[in-house]
């Protein structure tokens, strides 16, 4: 039986666009702004900010699932790394608890983010572990 724990990190900041270059104004669609700094609270952030996470995963290793866009697994040798994507929450898991900080420590390296330890609530459910 596989033992294994979920550890949970989360954005220090909700969604700051600091790679997104113009803004389209909606009661002006002809025109279009450039942007000289990160805005934040944007339409566009949520957008902006998955694809840039989710370009990023690659470079680690991770590779999307063909059944759910927002799940990324990886495989190192004998040992697995799962990520789950939802909206600023990540969710991981692995058969190696060491090869799961790492990916935490690499993701935390390119990202502001915080690790928030292991797994107690997620949309509401409790997560609880066996102790044997």
């Amino acid at each position: 039986m596989l033992r294994t724990h979920f550890y949970m990190v989360i954005w220090k900041r909700k969604f700051t666009c600091g790679s997104l270059q113009v803004l389209k104004i909606s009661q002006h669609p002809e025109f279009v702004c450039r942007l000289a700094k990160s805005l934040y609270g944007l339409k566009q952030a949520p957008r902006d900010w998955n694809a840039k996470f989710t370009g990023y995963l690659p470079a680690l290793g991770f590779k999307s699932s063909h059944s759910d866009p927002s799940l990324f697994v990886k495989h190192e040798g004998s040992d697995i790394v799962i990520l789950l994507l939802y909206v600023d929450d990540i969710i991981l898991t692995g058969s190696s608890p060491q090869l799961v900080q790492t990916v935490i420590d690499d993701l935390g390296a390119v990202f502001d983010m915080k690790d928030m330890g292991r797994l107690a609530y997620f949309l509401g459910l409790q997560v609880s572990y066996d102790s044997t």
